[in-house]
């Protein structure tokens, strides 16, 4: 859990020699309020940076589910530090419990849902393991080989920088195929990233 950082207000009530120019309190507040903010960017960060480096990334991860019918391929991507194929237990000890969860009505299918901040992410279960991580917020971002990153608010132009042209698009929305799994962005009417989802490629298995 990352430490509080406290201002310590009595700094502000020192006893100054008579002959001392008059303090300016202005100066003071806005003082205070840049350590605030450079605090709080701080926090952002190494939360950031937690979040998206606990667990290593494995591009050729095949899990098959429970019941044998399915067989889960993780695409080179970790949002919010929960790999693709995932258990309930992995999912647990990086984001804790869930605020809620719900099936919505679809068999062998769960969500958690999670709410940090303003910051929101759903991770989708099939058979109790991961098959996909979405939301919206500063959630961190890793890339196989590529230094971790958040995704949200960055602009089209710096998503193309790093990922390349999309494989589709549909207005505001665009997807890279990952080979296997895709990650989608949907984009805000000024550009930037507002949503995001990471889903793993499921392949049916025939039973012999």
């Amino acid at each position: 859990m990352i430490g509080e950082q406290i201002f310590d207000a009595s700094l502000l009530r020192e006893d100054f020699p008579v002959d001392c120019e008059p303090v300016d309190m202005r100066k003071i507040e806005m003082a205070l309020v840049v350590v605030l903010v450079a605090a709080a960017t701080a926090c952002w960060s190494q939360k950031s940076q937690t979040l998206s480096s606990v667990i290593p990334i494995e591009t050729s991860h095949r899990l098959q589910t429970r019941s044998g019918r399915h067989e889960i391929h993780s695409p080179p991507y970790i949002l919010a530090g929960v790999p693709i194929g995932s258990n309930a237990a992995a999912v647990t000890a990086v984001l804790g419990k869930p605020d809620r969860e719900g099936s919505q009505g679809l068999e062998d299918y769960n969500r958690w849902y999670y709410e940090r901040d303003g910051q929101t992410l759903t991770v989708t279960f099939l058979e109790e393991l991961v098959i996909g991580v979405g939301g919206t917020g500063r959630w961190g971002f890793v890339r196989a080989g590529k230094p971790g990153m958040t995704l949200f608010m960055q602009p089209r132009s710096k998503i193309v920088a790093n990922f390349g042209e999309p494989g589709r698009t549909d207005k505001n929305v665009v997807t890279y195929d990952a080979h296997p799994g895709e990650l989608t962005l949907h984009y805000s009417e000024g550009g930037t990233v507002e949503q995001f989802w990471v889903v793993g490629e499921v392949k049916p298995l025939t039973k012999k």
